[in-house]
């Protein structure tokens, strides 16, 4: 019989320790402690993951650099044909104004009809 107890007592203890043992696990993993994110940050994979997203996270901000460096160079040339479309309209408007309102004392050259064109020779 003291073998039969004996043995209780020992599964007894074993299925306690196995219940502690779960809620201990619980408790350290849940996220009201906090420990188990420092569990889970110490791990080789999550250091590698980290690493990696930080190189990202790097890498976006350098193309966003270029992204707003090219948006003002855009800008620039954006503005310098904007201008150069006024200032060809100018001219135009000015070339215009001299060809169809001529001043009192210019004259226009005279139109010289070009000479026909010689035919060729017959057969």
């Amino acid at each position: 019989m003291g073998r039969l107890v004996s043995a209780f007592r020992l599964f007894i203890s074993f299925v306690l320790g196995v219940l502690i043992g779960a809620i201990g696990l619980v408790v350290l993993i849940s996220q009201e402690t906090g420990v188990g994110n420092l569990v889970i940050a110490a791990t080789p994979r999550v250091k590698d993951l980290q690493a990696g997203v930080e190189r990202v996270e790097a890498q976006r901000d350098e193309v966003t650099r270029r992204l707003e460096k090219l948006a003002g160079v855009l800008e620039q040339v954006e503005r310098r044909y904007e201008e150069l479309g006024r200032r060809f309209e100018a001219m135009e408007a000015a070339v215009r104004g001299r060809s169809q309102a001529p001043g009192p004392g210019s004259r226009q050259p005279p139109v010289v009809p070009s000479p026909p064109a010689a035919e060729p020779p017959g057969p």
